[in-house]
């Protein structure tokens, strides 16, 4: 592990932020609707197909070659994974010039998006390839996810060892005019220089979500220094984000750390453990532990990687009941950030909202509709739920991408709810809806229907018998 922790530093070292691959509008398709009240056919784009680009290795390891292809991504499911799958176990045939990341010999394990960060856990025997092989092998896997929209790092674990210290990698394409070749030149010129090793300039953190359900990645642009570096990351961790960021510190303000982590050796594994402190440790819920813990080991993890586990204890107690605090352990907590448009309280205009989901969830449209009809709001929101607490969730009959079109059916109790409805709030409704899908790159447009049928209009004059296109004229910027 040695030799592999040392040969991607190259990539980590002086690399900037990458260079998105930016996608054309799609234009919508109308649906059959020509008459009001007519039944739609249920057609659903259960996979949808994307072309994109993936980048391979050619033949000699000298150069990376960019190839498209389509990829098929299951509606609701996560398009990056699909893209890293179709990356890792493409099907070459006679006449390729190309070569597959580790010869279609490894697995892709778990796959975290979080923000602009990918956490991605690569499975098999690496120690069948050369410095070179795998060295390449990383750069085609590290360009393809950076050259995605809204993707700028990626972060990789072996079997589930951190590959690298700090863990951060970008796209060093982006950043670097060379061939592949010279970049391993340059690589193997530089592995042995400590000075280049030592810099650390971008550090991973994990903070909580504004409800603290899920630990969001945030990229840290602070320095930390080699001999300090578990207290300087928990300073972090403990500072408060920037206002607005939709995210907040994972470690209460009355929890302090009063000594300095010490790495340990045990049963032939680096344990790092934490001592904290706080006054209110009694009266500290299991929630709150727990997703601090979360966000202490992720961060951590992240950083160290030669650190197999963490233990911490908090006025002398172990904090939580296992005594060995790993990443997996915290995978399903980490979730995404999604834009979400919620009318103001006035009904005036649609604020664009942060809001946290689960890995399982952000990537569908009902789960976005869902979470604008059942809104959960609180007095220190600027925005407001219309629809009553009489509607429930199965109100929501369905919701499914055809033709670049998303149908959002919904049900007759919920129809008459929303007509009886002043104008202006069916107006803001409707498009928070409408303008919350098309932020979805595979939609365009979208079609209200009630039990499956075509209406002409929700109220007086929100008219509803054709696909609706994103508003943004009532977007608060």
């Amino acid at each position: 592990m040695i030799v592999i922790r040392k040969l991607v530093l190259i990539i980590l070292i002086g690399l900037l932020a990458s260079s998105c691959a930016q996608t054309g509008q799609v234009i919508p398709i109308e649906l059959d609707n020509s008459m009001v009240g007519q039944q739609y056919e249920m057609k659903s784009d259960f996979i949808n197909t994307k072309t994109v680009t993936l980048y391979y290795p050619d033949l000699g390891y000298d150069n990376l070659l960019r190839i498209v292809k389509d990829v098929n991504i299951l509606q609701g499911g996560s398009e990056v994974r699909a893209i890293a799958n179709k990356l890792l176990s493409t099907e070459l045939i006679e006449d390729d010039d190309y070569i597959v990341p580790f010869n279609n010999t490894v697995d892709l394990g778990w796959l975290i998006v979080s923000r602009n960060l990918v956490t991605i856990n690569l499975q098999g025997d690496f120690s069948i390839f050369t410095e070179k092989q795998f060295f390449c092998s990383i750069v085609s896997i590290v360009n393809t996810l950076c050259e995605l929209k809204n993707i700028d790092y990626v972060e990789i674990l072996l079997n589930g060892e951190q590959l690298t210290s700090r863990g951060l990698i970008v796209n060093p394409m982006s950043s670097m005019s060379s061939s592949l070749h010279l970049m391993y030149l340059d690589h193997i010129n530089i592995i042995d220089t400590e000075e280049r090793k030592l810099v650390k300039d971008k550090n991973i953190l994990y903070f909580l979500d504004k409800n603290s359900n899920f630990l969001i990645a945030e990229i840290s642009n602070v320095a930390v220094s080699k001999e300090n570096a578990a207290d300087d990351l928990l300073k972090l961790l403990k500072n408060e984000p920037y206002y607005g960021s939709g995210i907040q510190s994972s470690i209460p303000q009355n929890v302090i750390m009063p000594a300095s982590a010490v790495i340990t050796n045990e049963d032939e594994q680096d344990i790092l453990t934490v001592r904290l402190e706080s006054p209110k440790y009694e009266t500290m819920d299991n929630k709150t532990r727990y997703m601090m813990c979360g966000g202490i080991t992720l961060t951590l993890l992240s950083y160290y990687d030669s650190i197999d586990a963490l233990r911490i204890f908090i006025n002398g107690h172990p904090a939580l009941e296992e005594n060995f605090l790993t990443k997996d352990m915290f995978i399903e907590n980490i979730g995404q950030i999604v834009t979400v448009h919620m009318p103001n309280r006035d009904l005036e205009y649609l604020v664009e909202t942060d809001l946290a989901m689960s890995q399982h969830r952000y990537n569908s449209p009902k789960e976005r509709v869902r979470e604008i009809v059942l809104a959960d709001t609180d007095y220190k929101s600027n925005t407001v739920r219309i629809i009553p607490d009489s509607i429930k969730e199965e109100d929501i009959l369905s919701v499914f991408v055809h033709d670049s079109c998303c149908v959002v059916n919904i049900s007759e109790e919920l129809y008459k709810v929303i007509i009886e409805l002043p104008y202006k709030n069916i107006k803001m409704f409707v498009y928070s809806i409408v303008n919350t899908l098309t932020e979805l790159e595979n939609i365009s447009s979208v079609q209200f229907l009630v039990e499956g049928m075509f209406y002409e209009s929700l109220g007086a004059s929100i008219y509803i018998e054709t696909p609706m296109l994103n508003n943004p004229g009532i977007v608060f910027d």
